[in-house]
């Protein structure tokens, strides 16, 4: 593959990951986590949708697929309103609605702390357990520019891990029937 080639179709370099970035590091193991802990829970959300509606999984995929985040939050939220009379949802003694708000909050809560990581600028040393700096710009007509800046650690970054993939695992444990 000639360099013009390479500009034009990037896809496949055929390097290993290794040949390419060297060792992983946990500052980037950290942030993989995120993103895959946090597609764990959007799909249990579309689940929940799905269980709600009594779709199969095709037609599930096709409700789901093209909804954001907050709207599928929504939208369960009022299913499980909807059903929580006739339903049977996985609470144990507790109050359904008041479960499922706090699901709710805790769904939202994982969303923020996924943006604060997704949708920030990075400085500072990445590998192993050295501190990298999350930088945040905002730009409002009433302040003016603004920077925040905040070290994290990789250490950091998998608390924002466990707790999107426990909230993930609320939302499973909510519509399992017995």
């Amino acid at each position: 593959m000639n360099e013009d080639e390479y500009y034009l179709n990037p896809e496949f370099t055929g390097d290993t990951f290794e040949e390419r970035t060297g060792d992983p590091d946990s500052f980037s193991a950290g942030i993989g986590r995120i993103v895959l802990n946090f597609s764990e829970l959007e799909a249990q959300i579309s689940n929940g949708i799905v269980k709600c509606l009594q779709l199969d999984e095709e037609r599930g995929r096709i409700v789901t697929s093209e909804i954001s985040f907050k709207s599928k939050v929504y939208i369960l939220s009022s299913l499980v309103k909807h059903l929580s009379g006739q339903w049977k949802f996985n609470v144990g003694d507790r109050d359904t609605l008041k479960c499922w708000e706090e699901i709710q909050k805790q769904c939202f809560r994982a969303e923020e702390k996924r943006n604060l990581i997704m949708h920030s600028e990075w400085a500072g040393p990445y590998l192993r357990d050295l501190k990298a700096h999350r930088i945040k710009y905002s730009a409002k007509a009433k302040s003016g520019l603004k920077r925040q800046t905040e070290p994290i650690d990789s250490g950091g970054m998998l608390d924002i891990a466990d707790y999107i993939i426990t909230v993930a695992t609320f939302v499973e444990e909510f519509f399992l029937t017995t």
